[in-house]
């Protein structure tokens, strides 16, 4: 019985947390799941676009459809990136990855810098 109390549980957490205890044991595997969930909304159901991609001629930013087609190219890179890691975790060596999947550590770096830089504009 306790055992069938755990999704429960683990939802209860989620709503009044905004995530359970289960989460916590693979925090780096919930967080690239999330990023990666998060990246692809801003594609699919996003409306504004950082100043940042715009063109460096493009000082008023009047090139909407430029900046969201570049945007969205980075944040689905980066979304494939996480999903990646959020099914199949670390990759300790190429070796590794074409065998069963995962990123490098050169990629994690490469994914978690990127997202670092742009922290402040995942708004919408």
């Amino acid at each position: 019985m306790k055992n069938q109390l755990k999704p429960i549980k683990y939802a209860y957490q989620r709503v009044t947390r905004g995530f359970s205890d289960q989460d916590m044991f693979n925090a780096d595997n919930y967080f690239a799941g999330q990023f990666a969930g998060m990246l692809r909304w801003y594609v699919e159901k996003g409306s504004g676009v950082p100043s940042s991609y715009a063109r460096k001629d493009d000082s008023y930013c009047e090139d909407i459809d430029y900046m969201v087609a570049k945007r969205d190219a980075k944040y689905l890179k980066y979304a494939a990136m996480f999903e990646e890691y959020h099914k199949n975790g670390y990759a300790h060596n190429e070796s590794w990855k074409k065998d069963f999947g995962g990123l490098t550590k050169k990629e994690i770096d490469s994914a978690l810098q990127w997202f670092s830089k742009h922290f402040t504009e995942f708004w919408d």
